[in-house]
């Protein structure tokens, strides 16, 4: 059921998470530097071949369907690490870096949201990971687990997008927000390398997103409500009405507002995005 928002709340801590933008916020937040025992002394990560590079996975817990955790443009797995662990009480949960991130080896290939679909792909099958799959997508990730889910329609058992980038935000900002526009550009030459891959297929994931046919599965979305200073009245408009065109197109979504939350519901409320996951679960064991 979809809540009413009001025109004066603000989204907060999203720092446009669109193109190289994750420069200024996952890594200020330092979630791609934080080690892996931020999981737990138990938590350990292996190499998994991809198609001729390895990605490094975290794989925990037992149960189906197995929850894939995908993180924002330019973060790795620890931007889970709040959320992972709860999952893995209830079910199998995976959490990765994408190639060129973290510790995986990089790919030669574009960063496009079917390139690392098919990457995601192989490497659960070489890891012996069976369908089916919930798919959680964090910010520019949300277009990467819709085009992951037109394409293997029938491995998906839902999915559920954490406060998801939406498709025209880089045409707003043009318009409404050109010194904005032009501190990402500038933010971006100055990104390691692994999120200039990432950042340079942003506009082509938008395109593969818009045109990726979704199965009709649970899902929920959830979006940060808490305010600061580059989050404005009109982005915010503009944010909510792309999300509710989005969900209008699926009959079995939810909506969810993170009303302690910025950006990074799964750091500030993560037991919203764990009881998102739950729910889709509960749907789908459900006789």
């Amino acid at each position: 059921m979809e809540e009413k928002v009001s025109p004066e709340v603000t989204v907060a801590n999203l720092r446009l998470h669109w193109i190289a933008y994750v420069a200024i916020t996952a890594f200020a937040f330092g979630f791609a530097a934080m080690p892996s025992k931020s999981f737990g002394q138990s938590s350990v990560t292996r190499f998994v071949d991809a198609g001729g590079h390895r990605l490094n996975m975290l794989i925990e817990g037992t149960g189906t369907p197995t929850v894939i955790l995908e993180s924002g443009l330019g973060e790795g797995l620890e931007s889970w690490n709040r959320v992972e662990p709860e999952v893995a009480k209830f079910t199998r949960v995976i959490a990765y870096d994408r190639a060129g991130l973290g510790t995986s080896d990089p790919s030669p290939r574009p960063r496009t949201a079917q390139q690392v679909a098919r990457e995601l792909h192989t490497a659960l099958r070489n890891a012996k990971i069976a369908p089916p799959y919930l798919l959680v997508g964090h910010s520019a990730s949300g277009f990467t687990i819709r085009v992951f889910a037109a394409m293997y329609p029938k491995e998906i058992a839902g999915l559920v997008f954490v406060d998801p980038t939406q498709e025209g935000l880089v045409e707003w900002l043009k318009l409404n927000r050109p010194d904005t526009w032009k501190e990402i550009e500038e933010e971006t030459a100055k990104s390691p390398e692994g999120v200039r891959k990432e950042s340079a297929a942003s506009e082509t994931n938008e395109r593969q997103a818009r045109k990726a046919r979704l199965p009709n599965v649970p899902t929920v979305l959830l979006a940060g409500a808490r305010t600061n200073d580059s989050r404005t009245p009109q982005l915010l408009q503009f944010w909510m009405e792309k999300h509710r065109q989005f969900l209008r197109g699926l009959p079995k979504s939810k909506f969810v507002l993170a009303e302690k939350s910025g950006h990074f519901i799964q750091r500030d409320q993560p037991e919203l995005v764990v009881e998102a996951i739950k729910d889709v679960i509960n749907l789908k064991r459900a006789p």
